[in-house]
This record gives structure tokens, C-alpha cells and sequence, in this order.
């Protein structure tokens, strides 16, 4: 369950309650005509109609709002913001302003300005709850779970029989890794309200959590059962599918997803895993390519993509993802693993003893990457040193190592 968001799109009463001046109704006119293209989603008309109502009252701080309500749409945040602020140059008393304005500073990210902006709004109107589920957004974009849950056990208290309440403070539990105080939560919504699919998704997710497979496998179906055009429900039950050992059942609920038209590159993502887990290394490879271009920085995808490359032998084009990995995320250990396995295969071994030191020092605990090295150096035939490799990575507890130590060192 994502934290839901909302903004308002149309308005229809004045912030200034200026006298209605031969420009300003004209303005007014414009901005009607405006509100008449956005009703029917032609965004680029009422953009048009909402600037030349400003341009024919400067001062109309409505029409200024309409506009910034249209840049936030498009995502032009940098000119919705200074909309916001021209706006309230001009009412600065305005609390739906600074509401507003918090909005869009959650959705550049920009956690901070957005909280304070709520704060504010609600100084100017303390009892609106739409402004208090706000800056609850607020609280939970920063990470400030437990300032969040002690306003959501405040509002709790007023009306214990709102299941959105007891959900997003299950969900912030969830976030915490308090299993058991959120699968109370939810349950609790679920009390109020059975018919919730968000809450039978999140209580799939708990119970996953505490490795209770059984029961979360039931939450997720009848989240399905509520909502059959579910995606996400779809993804995380093919989560519990594989974890129990079924793979054909979690491949089924990842391409029910796809066909629903959800663009997630997790999805994609996962499904590559089965694919590659099952040998069907091109569909694998597919899926990675999708994922990648829906997430250009997701490592996991990249890596995977390279590992399945390298198990197709194809040694060039793996090499070019594990560099792209390391441009992404150099401080990565894994990532110079890879890069050192795929050097041994071009039987580079020189440098891949220099990609395994960067893993090592990147992760001093990597008992792999002592394997590793280990081998290279058995392959320039370095034996003393690829003997204190084996040892290291046998007291880190990679097994694969004790059979090879009786092979090379004599043990």
C-alpha cells in the first residue's frame, strides 16, 4: 500500500475578495474559460487560458493557484513553486496556499520545505484534518515514524473507527519492522472494515514478514478476490508462491500484473529471476532490459543481467554491465566480485585479483571474494597467498573453501 496522496483541482471561491474591477473580470472570465479545458483534460489550453488571466490581473492570486496546479501536473515543479509563491505574496494568510505548496515540495522531494509549509497551514487553520493527514505525508516522507505515530494514535483517539487510521499506522509499524504491533493494526481495520483490499495486501506483507507463508498466501487472495485488477497484490502473492516452492503459480501472478498494464520494473525484475532460475536465460534477459528501462539505476537488474549474460557466455557484454555497476555504485563489494568472476572467465587473472581487493576493501567480511582471489592466485600460481585466502574465507563460513584447502594447501 503506497502513502496516498491528494491535491485539489478546482476551486471556486476567491482567496482576496478584491472589488471586481474591469480586469479583474476579466481575468475571472479567463479563468472560467480555463477551469471549462481542464474539466476535460485539455491541460495545455487551460495553461493558456490561466496565464492570460493573470496576464489581465496581476494581482489574481486564484489564477496564479490554477496555474501552479497545472505546472505540478505536468511536473514542472520549479515553475508550479513560484506560482505558489506569487500566490502568496498576495494572500499570505491563505492556508490552502501553504497546503498546497507542501504538496508539491513532497513530490520534488523536498521533505523538509513541505513539512514546514504544512506546519504552517495549520497554524492558520489547526482543526482541518485534510491539512493534518497532510502533514502526516510529511512526517512519513522524512522518516519521522515516530513523531507519525503519535499524531495518527492522537487522531486514533477521536475516531477509533476510521480504518484508514488504523492502515497507515499499521503501515508505519510495518515500516519499523514492529511485525506483531502491525499485524494488530491491521487486524483492527480489518475489524471496521473487511472489505478493504489495501488492508488484506498489507496484512499478506506482515505475515510474509514473520514468515508465516500460509496465512499471508490467504491475505493476498482475498485481496485478489476484493480487487481482481490488483497488480501489486499479484506481485507480492507471487513473492509467497515462490518462497513456498511454487514457481509455476509465481510466474503466473507476475505476468497477470504485466497484463493488467503495470509498469514496474520490480515486477520485471522478479520475474527475470525466475526466468533465469528456471533456464530460460533470453526471457530472463528480456525482463532484466525492461526493468532497466523503466529504473536506469537499478543495480539489481543490472547485476542479474550481467551474471545471466555470463552464464551465456557472452563474457563482452557482461563486462559492459558490471561496469555500468560500478559507475552506479562503486562502493559496492559485490559489484567488483562480478567484475573480478567475469576477468578470470577473459582469464585477465592480474586484474581480477585487483577487482577482488576493491571488493575486500569495500567489505573486509566478503568470503567470496577471499575464495575468489584465492583462485586467481592458484592460477598464477601464488600458493601461499592463495592459501591464506582459503583460510580466510573458511573462517567466514564459505564451505566451498575446505575441499579446495585440501587440494592446494595440503589440509
Amino acid at each position: 500500500m503506497r502513502w496516498t496522496f491528494f491535491f485539489f483541482l478546482f476551486l471556486s471561491f476567491s482567496f482576496l475578495g478584491e472589488a471586481q474591477t474591469s480586469s479583474r473580470a476579466e481575468a475571472i472570465r479567463f479563468l472560467q474559460d480555463g477551469e471549462r479545458f481542464l474539466q476535460r483534460g485539455q491541460l495545455t489550453e487551460a495553461l493558456d487560458q490561466f496565464t492570460i488571466a493573470i496576464q489581465a490581473d496581476y494581482s489574481y492570486a486564484d489564477a496564479f493557484l490554477k496555474r501552479a496546479m497545472i505546472y505540478q501536473m505536468q511536473g514542472r515543479y520549479r515553475e508550479a513553486e513560484m506560482d505558489y509563491n506569487q500566490a502568496l505574496q498576495l494572500n499570505p494568510n491563505a492556508a490552502l496556499l501553504y497546503d498546497q505548496r507542501g504538496r508539491l515540495k513532497l513530490l520534488a522531494k523536498d521533505y523538509s520545505g513541505a513539512l514546514e509549509d504544512h506546519n504552517t497551514a495549520l497554524k492558520l487553520k489547526p482543526n482541518d484534518l485534510t491539512f493534518i493527514d497532510h502533514r502526516l505525508d510529511g512526517y512519513y516522507a522524512l522518516g519521522n515514524y515516530n513523531l507519525l505515530l503519535s499524531a495518527l494514535d492522537e487522531m486514533i483517539v477521536t475516531s477509533p473507527n476510521d480504518e484508514v487510521l488504523h492502515e497507515k499506522k499499521a503501515r508505519v509499524l510495518y515500516e519499523m519492522k514492529e511485525w506483531n504491533q502491525a499485524l494488530k493494526s491491521i487486524n483492527k481495520a480489518l475489524e471496521i472494515n473487511g472489505s478493504s483490499a489495501l488492508a488484506f495486501d498489507l496484512k499478506g506483507l506482515i505475515l510474509m514478514q514473520q514468515g508465516n507463508y500460509d496465512e499471508s498466501l490467504s491475505a493476498f487472495n482475498q485481496a485478489i478476490f476484493i480487487n481482481p485488477v490488483f497488480p501489486i497484490a499479484h506481485l507480492n502473492r507471487a513473492i509467497v508462491h515462490y518462497g513456498l516452492g511454487n514457481e509455476k503459480k509465481a510466474i503466473e501472478d507476475l505476468n497477470t500484473a504485466i497484463e493488467m498494464g503495470k509498469n514496474s520494473s520490480n515486477i520485471y525484475f522478479f520475474r527475470g529471476v525466475l526466468r533465469k532460475e528456471s533456464g530460460d536465460y533470453e526471457g530472463a534477459l528480456n525482463d532484466y532490459d525492461r526493468a532497466i528501462d523503466l529504473d536506469s539505476t537499478y543495480t539489481d537488474a543490472i547485476f542479474n543481467r550481467s551474471v545471466t549474460l555470463k552464464m551465456m557466455g557472452d563474457y563482452s557484454e557482461a563486462m559492459v554491465g558490471a561496469e555500468a555497476l560500478l559507475r552506479v555504485a562503486p562502493e559496492t563489494a559485490s559489484h567488483w566480485n562480478l567484475k573480478g568472476n567475469i576477468q578470470m572467465l577473459f582469464g585477465d587473472y592480474f586484474d581480477a585479483i585487483n577487482s577482488y581487493d576493491e571488493a575486500i576493501r569495500e567489505d573486509a567480511d566478503y568470503a567470496e571474494a577471499y575464495f575468489n582471489r584465492g583462485l586467481a592466485y592458484t592460477l598464477i600460481y601464488a600458493i601461499d597467498r592463495a592459501c591464506r585466502d582459503f583460510e580466510d574465507a573458511k573462517r567466514l563460513g564459505y564451505d566451498e573453501a575446505i575441499e579446495i584447502q585440501g587440494q592446494f594447501c595440503g589440509q
